[in-house]
């Protein structure tokens, strides 16, 4: 039987509408008609690494027959249940929405009203919060003169997402914040030396799809002759690399298969593949 939950009202003045109230997580229902489809490795994520610093409070509506639906964060209530069902969790209460149609209208406009950071703010993010990869990449760049920034330019590189995945590695070949710091020195100074910072294309050098290119080619075949690899790219401007991006899905496999065939030209041994 569900516990009695006591409401506060208004805890935002006398104009909200609001309650609050501290509810046993295994007394919150979960109704998909008006949720985004449950992710199970999310919820289970959370329920390995809860932390209740992070746990923001859930918006709930309160129906007829005094059942609360969980109508914004629907993971956090699943995950906190799936760890200990007997917890309480601290809950917003909207009493003035009625129906499933308004639940779902409420979820949508809490969801449309965030705005997620953009990979240059999780980046800064990252590296402030002292997150290990992050923290040892940002020495590299500091190190070849690069900084991480909104616009392109010859020594600013926008593409924060793309090195975030190369420095992480892949979720089966995860790479230490050491191996993923060496591997962005690696590329980075490959594609620096290639294309000139005084050249006419020197804003698109740190292109995100030529970094992945370069990135990804240097992780499969370590033994690569980085010498040689920069001697290829010298041979195309970045605007020229660039234009194979359309051939191939993602893109920057296009590019890559580019590179590939460009190394692999006169060479008898240690061709890549």
């Amino acid at each position: 039987m569900a516990e009695k939950v006591e409401w506060h009202k208004g805890p935002g003045g006398r104009s909200d509408p609001r309650s609050v109230g501290l509810v046993r997580v295994g007394d919150l229902e979960i109704d998909q008609r008006v949720q985004r489809t449950v992710d199970p490795a999310k919820v289970d994520r959370l329920d390995a690494s809860w932390d209740w610093a992070l746990a923001e409070v859930p918006t709930v509506s309160r129906r007829p027959d005094g059942t609360i639906v969980v109508t914004e964060g629907q993971h956090r209530q699943m995950g906190l249940e799936q760890r200990d069902p007997e917890a309480k969790i601290w809950v917003v209460l909207v009493d003035e929405v009625e129906g499933t149609a308004e639940e779902a209208a409420t979820a949508l406009g809490i969801a449309k009203g965030r705005r997620p950071h953009n990979p240059i703010q999780q980046w800064r993010m990252r590296v402030t919060a002292g997150a290990p990869h992050e923290t040892e990449a940002e020495k590299v760049l500091s190190a070849l003169g690069l900084t991480v920034t909104e616009g392109r330019s010859s020594r600013g590189v926008a593409a924060a997402g793309t090195m975030m995945r190369l420095i992480h590695g892949t979720p089966s070949k995860p790479l230490s914040p050491a191996a993923g710091a060496e591997l962005l020195r690696k590329t980075l100074s490959v594609i620096g030396e290639s294309i000139p910072e005084d050249s006419n294309q020197s804003a698109h050098r740190f292109d995100g799809v030529i970094i992945q290119a370069v990135g990804n080619l240097i992780a499969s075949h370590p033994d690569l002759s980085l010498a040689r690899l920069a001697d290829r790219l010298s041979e195309r401007t970045a605007a020229q690399w660039l234009a194979f991006r359309r051939s191939a899905t993602p893109s920057w496999r296009g590019v890559q298969q580019i590179i590939m065939t460009d190394y692999n030209r006169n060479l008898r041994s240690g061709r890549l593949a």
